[in-house]
This record gives structure tokens, C-alpha cells and sequence, in this order.
């Protein structure tokens, strides 16, 4: 059985922009957000197209009344038979070699040392991402720079022109930290807490159950020779359902001892041999920090009490900061950007599982608010002369030693509540 998890209204979060009283006229209560259901699954590499889109929306902090009919640069669709991308480039870009922008280290010039007999296993046991009241500044201390660009709170330099003319809204965080889903999403979010619509605080939530055993991520790092540094190891990213027993029956609490098995969603394997789905074979370790990348299209979701949310990012880059000893990840970190034309459509989706459906008045406002959150090309190239259409994300993390599980079933999606309106929202 599934541990229970924290409240959180993704809907009223975004709504809340608009009004406290026309959010809370949603419904009287939060739904239930599962704290770490964070896995990926393979899409077809984005591509950057040609820049077209709808007139920017207008003022300072108004939110538009509906969502354009298009978006700038929608994704290519998606080809669920393509095999997944291992990975074969660095996510260390010599060219921006502005030592003050937080950015992942190149990989060492050192010969490939032998690889030690075990690989490394790791589950991931907190989480931020700035989204706690307490700390409403912390979004600028979790992500990377992702555009070689310090965007300051007056908007510029801008990478691409942002679709509102709230500067605000496209600000990098600490050395050019590009973070508009802590931002933004994250800000809606410390907002509601602060009018007591959230009770509690979210991210401690998310933590709770983490430190519980609840699902989360798993890092396998392999093919790695032991030392501070090493040109080329193999990490790869599954999605766990949680501490098991080992045959994968009974869900446990987590001891965190190194000894606790964490049963894998199938969703994250092949089979028949059940080998892991999305790596990077490309990846290395400088330093003990473990730098690499996942496959463009892999979203990360979010699974809450009604619906699901899937994030999905392109351009992604993750760095893995080992203890001394490799037993711990001491601190992690995700970043990435996602398409503002699938958040949307996410945004939709969620929001037809929850009963929340296209014709609903506030939901013009929540998907407007979402489409301001653009502060990136996906592509990460130059371009102040076109529309962003990204929205950048960033995660923190520590993980401990941990044991790979029995593979057991992913859960199953509820169904759309909107009837036709909402089955195509996604």
C-alpha cells in the first residue's frame, strides 16, 4: 500500500495569482501530492524550430484571460517506440567560461581507470525545491545555469524575450542559476501557504515521506574506478515505488541503513532483463562530483491524490556531489528546461483528472499564469529577438546507500473527469 502524502492544490496554486477568493471558490480542500513520485519515461529528442508565436501578454502583473491559441515552438511529437538516448556528449561547455556562473565542471583529462567491482547504488532521501514558506528565497541557491547568462531582476541580459513584461518573473537566481519553476510555481505555492490555504508546509511533507521510504529516485552509478576523478562512468535514473521486501509485496519503512530494497517501477526498465531504461554512459566524475545528463523528453512526475502531473525536460544536466568515502550523495542537483507548450498541456491533463475542465471560468487564469513562467529557449541558444519558450527547473537532493528492489507495476493513472473536453488535454 501507498504512504499517504501532503496536500497540495496544483490548480488553486496557480489560480491564486488571480485571487485568493476565486481560488478558493475551486474547492474547499487540497488534494493529496505524492512527495517524490519523480520517474522518466523516453520522448523523441526536441528540436528547435522557427521562433513563430503569439503576441507577448501585456502589463505588469495582470494575468491574461485565456491562453493564446499557440505557443511558441511546440515540442515534436513524441515516438514511444524510439530506444532511449544513452548519452553521448558532455554537459560541460567550454565556451562559457564565466567562472561566476553556477555550472557543471568539465570532465578530468586522466586515462579511463580500472572500474571497481560493485557499482554504486543510491536512493534519494530529501528534496528541495523551492517551494517552502520558510525559506522563500531558496529557489535561487537550487539548479545551474543553463544559458551562459546572469539575468538580472530588471530583465536583462536575456537569453529570448519574455511573454510578459513582469522582469521578475524571468530573474536567475544565485550565479545565473536559471530556476523559473522555484520561482514562480514555487512562489504560487509559499503564497498559499502563507494565506493558510496549504496547511503545512509542503516541501517538509515531501521530506517526511522521503525520510519514510516513500517512492523517489534511484542512482546507480557503474563502470566507475573508485577515485576522485574518472572520465567516463555509467549512471543510471530509476524510479522506485518505495522501500519493499525483497520479493516486492509488502511496502517497509526505510531503516537507511544501506540494506533497505527499493522495488523499481517497471516503467523504468526494458525487459525481458529488466535493464534500466535511461542512462548516460557518457557521464564522469570530477572531484567526487558526478556530472551527466539525461535523454531530452524525459519527465520527471508528479503524481498527486487525483491526477497526475508530468514534467518533462529537455536539455537536462545532473551533478551528484559524492561524500569522500562514496557512500552519500551529500548534495544533488537536477536542472533542466520544459517546453511552456507541454507544461500547458500538462497543466491540462492534471487538470481534467482532478474534475477541473476547460470550461471552468479560473482555468483561463492558472494556464495563463503558467505560460508567463517562460524565461528560455529549450534549445539554450542566443535568441533576444524571439519568444521563450521554455520554462527553466531546478532540484536539489541528497540520496543514501540503497539496495535495487524486485521490479513491481507503476500506478495507474485515474481518467479523465472532463468526458471528451479533457481526455485530449495531454
Amino acid at each position: 500500500m501507498m504512504a499517504s502524502h501532503p496536500p497540495l492544490a496544483v490548480m488553486r496554486l496557480i489560480a491564486i495569482a488571480g485571487g485568493a477568493c476565486a481560488l478558493a471558490a475551486w474547492s474547499a480542500t487540497c488534494t493529496e501530492y505524492d512527495s517524490s513520485l519523480l520517474t522518466y519515461s523516453h520522448f523523441s529528442d526536441a528540436s528547435a524550430e522557427d521562433g513563430s508565436s503569439p503576441d507577448a501578454p501585456t502589463g505588469d502583473t495582470a494575468l491574461p484571460d485565456a491562453l493564446p491559441d499557440a505557443l511558441p515552438d511546440a515540442p515534436p511529437e513524441a515516438d514511444a517506440g524510439q530506444d532511449a538516448d544513452t548519452g553521448t556528449s558532455t554537459p560541460c561547455d567550454p565556451t562559457c567560461n564565466d567562472p561566476s556562473l553556477a555550472r557543471a565542471p568539465c570532465p578530468p583529462a586522466m586515462p579511463d581507470p580500472p572500474d571497481q567491482a560493485q557499482p554504486l547504488v543510491f536512493a534519494m532521501h530529501s528534496i528541495r525545491a523551492g517551494m517552502s514558506a520558510s525559506a522563500p528565497n531558496d529557489w535561487k541557491t537550487i539548479g545551474l545555469d543553463l544559458d551562459c547568462l546572469f539575468t538580472q531582476s530588471n530583465g536583462s541580459p536575456m537569453q529570448c524575450k519574455p511573454l510578459t513584461s513582469t522582469t521578475s518573473v524571468v530573474a536567475d537566481g544565485d550565479q545565473g542559476r536559471d530556476n523559473s519553476f522555484g520561482n514562480n510555481l514555487g512562489g504560487l505555492i509559499r503564497l498559499m501557504e502563507q494565506f493558510n490555504l496549504i496547511t503545512t508546509d509542503v516541501e517538509q511533507q515531501w521530506n517526511d515521506s522521503l525520510a519514510k521510504g516513500g517512492t523517489g529516485l534511484l542512482f546507480e552509478i557503474d563502470k566507475f574506478g573508485g577515485g576522485t576523478d574518472d572520465p567516463q562512468v555509467l549512471v543510471s535514473v530509476l524510479l522506485s515505488r518505495g522501500v519493499y521486501d525483497p520479493t516486492g509485496t509488502t511496502q517497509l519503512t526505510a531503516n537507511w541503513d544501506g540494506n533497505d530494497y527499493w522495488a523499481i517501477d517497471r516503467d523504468s526498465v526494458t525487459p525481458p532483463q529488466n535493464q534500466p531504461k535511461y542512462v548516460d554512459d557518457a557521464a564522469y566524475v570530477t572531484a567526487n562530483r558526478v556530472v551527466g545528463h539525461l535523454p531530452d523528453g524525459l519527465p520527471l512526475k508528479f503524481v498527486a491524490g487525483s491526477g497526475l502531473l508530468q514534467v518533462s525536460l529537455t536539455n537536462s544536466v545532473f551533478i551528484l556531489d559524492l561524500s569522500q568515502d562514496h557512500q552519500h550523495i551529500v548534495s544533488g542537483v537536477i536542472s533542466g528546461v520544459w517546453y511552456t507548450s507541454e507544461a500547458v498541456s500538462a497543466l491540462d491533463a492534471y487538470a481534467a483528472q482532478s474534475g477541473i475542465c476547460p470550461d471552468t471560468p479560473q482555468y483561463a487564469a492558472a494556464r495563463g499564469a503558467l505560460s508567463k513562467a517562460s524565461d528560455i529557449r529549450v534549445d539554450l541558444k542566443p535568441a533576444p529577438t524571439l519568444d521563450c519558450n521554455g520554462m527553466s527547473i531546478g532540484m536539489a537532493f541528497t540520496a543514501e546507500p540503497a539496495r535495487l528492489g524486485a521490479v513491481v507495476d507503476p500506478p495507474i493513472p485515474n481518467p479523465s473527469l472532463c468526458g471528451d473536453a479533457g481526455a485530449d488535454a495531454n
